[in-house]
């Protein structure tokens, strides 16, 4: 692929993952610090992101570098995501760890996480990007899921789905770990 070929479709990558998220050019250009004519540029695969900029990207949509240059190339029909390749993000405050296992790009509009609590361990909604559904299964453990006015308690085994609109809560109450691996889907 040519440079300015590849320069190209960085910029619709980058549009694509952008849109993907919800936000508007003027929002993602104002959380990486950058003008929004300049992330238009980008986008239209008139100037090409620098580095530091790609790496910004990266933490504000919430993907991986490699989303930017090969975000849906499956090849022999099998995509692997590596444990050790993958990011980890810990809030130590409210004992929990994200897993990305497919983060929203790599394969279209999907995602897949894994949120590990430990014991008491909790979570609550205050901004969803992007809007959809959030499908999740209990791996392990017990999970207490408030949405609104409701309370729901959950086992191994259970699933729920949420309207990412939904103001939500989920915290562990059991005594032990609790494992939720989850997917993202956008409304359609």
């Amino acid at each position: 692929m040519e440079d300015r070929e590849l320069q190209k479709e960085i910029g619709i990558r980058i549009k694509r993952l952008r849109l993907n998220s919800g936000m508007t050019l003027e929002v993602l250009a104002d959380k990486v610090g950058l003008s929004a004519s300049y992330l238009s540029r980008i986008e239209r695969g008139r100037n090409s992101p620098s580095l530091n900029v790609l790496v910004k990207l990266t933490k504000v949509i919430n993907v991986s570098v490699r989303s930017f240059f090969d975000p849906e190339d499956i090849k022999g029909g099998v995509l692997i995501s590596r444990r050790d390749d993958r990011s980890i993000l810990a809030d130590e405050y409210h004992r929990t760890k994200l897993d990305d296992i497919f983060p929203s790009g790599v394969v279209s509009n999907f995602s897949m996480s894994r949120i590990h609590f430990e014991v008491g361990g909790k979570y609550e909604k205050k901004e969803e990007l992007k809007r959809g559904y959030k499908v999740g299964v209990i791996i392990k453990g017990k999970l207490e899921l408030t949405v609104g006015d409701n309370v729901y308690t959950l086992m191994e085994g259970d699933s729920f789905c949420l309207d990412t609109a939904a103001h939500y809560i989920l915290k562990n109450v059991g005594e032990i770990p609790l494992d939720i691996v989850f997917s993202l889907f956008p409304k359609v």
